[in-house]
């Protein structure tokens, strides 16, 4: 498997091997076979990963605050920006 990823990502070199080690199978073989970084503005795939990344991290705690398993004021706090996202 190959993962495309916006060229501005976290994702670095590091993490990208401690990911490979964590998938890998009894044999040492992971199916993740490396990163691809490309400019989000310009592949659709990208785009389509970030609309439904928003979505699922606005609709997860409202959720969990339906189940009762998380509290409102936490979700509050969540939805505050990080720092390096400014």
């Amino acid at each position: 498997m190959l993962v495309v990823h916006d060229e501005q990502s976290a994702l670095t070199a590091d993490r990208l091997t401690r990911l490979q080690r964590a998938l890998a199978g009894p044999d040492g073989v992971s199916p993740l076979a490396g990163l691809v970084t490309v400019d989000s503005r310009d592949d659709p795939r990208v785009q389509v990963a970030d609309l439904l990344a928003g979505i699922a991290r606005r609709s997860v705690p409202d959720a969990l605050v339906e189940a009762q398993l998380m509290a409102p004021e936490a979700v509050r706090q969540h939805e505050q920006p990080d720092a390096h996202q400014r």
